[in-house]
């Protein structure tokens, strides 16, 4: 049961506007829709070594996620979400091991993610900062070990090192086309560190920041 209480959290804070909708004066305005993106991701590992080290290339990992925004006098605006998630970070160079041996990787966390935010808008525009919190589903690395130019790509999984959940604080900004259509950029720092408590990861320190862009779609 435990297990799912952080779950049960994060769909409490998306259908929070929705209970507060009825409380509300009758000029509060409440949306719900859809935002389909992308996010370059930096996923900080130490100690540095060949298999822990920085990983902050530049990459898009996928985000799609359901919202609900109670818009409130003033320009105000509580905004809400739920969806997936894709981040981790990816090798900037090659890293020479033993023998002319070399090794790259790219470590990608699957995630249910779930946030919220306080907005305040100024013509078409918003801007605002919140908090998520990511529900880890997975954590793999795709790596290759290669000489010269030959390289044979492989899968490890990297539950062992990383924790089952992170929180992050986060800024937003956002332009409206029109009714249906708008634009967000997301910056998101890691509140806490991704690493575990096992022996595993003794002496080891994640940490992650999150930056995306997403399209939205307003369905009513």
């Amino acid at each position: 049961m435990e297990k799912y209480f952080p779950l049960f959290i994060g769909l409490l804070l998306l259908v929070m506007p929705l209970s507060t909708f009825g409380q509300n004066s009758s000029n509060s305005v409440l949306n719900v829709g859809i935002e389909l993106g992308g996010g370059h991701n930096q996923l900080f590992m130490h100690p540095d070594s060949p298999g822990m080290h920085d990983r902050t290339a530049f990459s898009i990992l996928p985000t799609v996620r359901l919202y609900v925004r109670l818009n409130a006098p003033m320009g105000f605006s509580l905004y809400s979400f739920a969806g997936y998630n894709q981040f981790g970070g990816r090798d900037s160079r090659n890293l020479p091991l033993t023998g002319g041996v070399g090794f790259n990787s790219q470590v990608t966390i699957q995630a249910l993610e779930f946030g919220l935010l306080a907005l305040y808008r100024i013509s078409d525009f918003s801007f605002g900062w919140g908090a998520k919190y990511n529900h880890h589903l997975s954590i793999s690395d795709r790596f290759n070990y290669f000489i010269s130019a030959s390289a044979d790509w492989d899968w490890r999984n990297y539950d062992a090192f990383f924790t089952n959940s992170s929180t992050n604080i986060g800024l937003r900004g956002e332009y409206q086309f029109n009714d249906r259509f708008s634009i967000g950029a997301e910056s998101w720092f890691g509140l806490t560190a991704l690493q575990n408590n096992s022996q595993d990861a003794t002496n080891m320190r994640f940490k992650q920041n999150h930056f995306r862009l997403l399209i939205g779609y307003n369905i009513y």
